[in-house]
């Protein structure tokens, strides 16, 4: 099962949940969390543990993958950089 650790959202700010969501993303990974080539969890996997839409996590996910993070591939889903 997906941990998610240390993500709590700013509701005091205007900056939309997806930029949130990418942001903590992309530290996870440039911490290491997951190794270059891996697979990172599915949006429906983030979605149920972050415990928001899916659309949400989608549109964070596209973020990285627009930044150069990560990449998708056919058949394995969102992959590491």
């Amino acid at each position: 099962m997906l941990e998610v650790k240390n993500l709590s959202y700013r509701t005091y700010d205007n900056e939309p949940l997806y930029i949130q969501v990418a942001d903590y993303l992309e530290s996870e990974i440039l911490d290491g969390k997951y190794e270059m080539g891996s697979k990172v969890p599915s949006v429906r996997e983030l979605a149920a543990e972050l415990v928001i839409n899916g659309r949400t996590v989608q549109n964070a996910i596209t973020r990285l993958v627009e930044s150069g993070l990560v990449e998708t591939r056919r058949g394995l889903g969102l992959v590491e950089r």
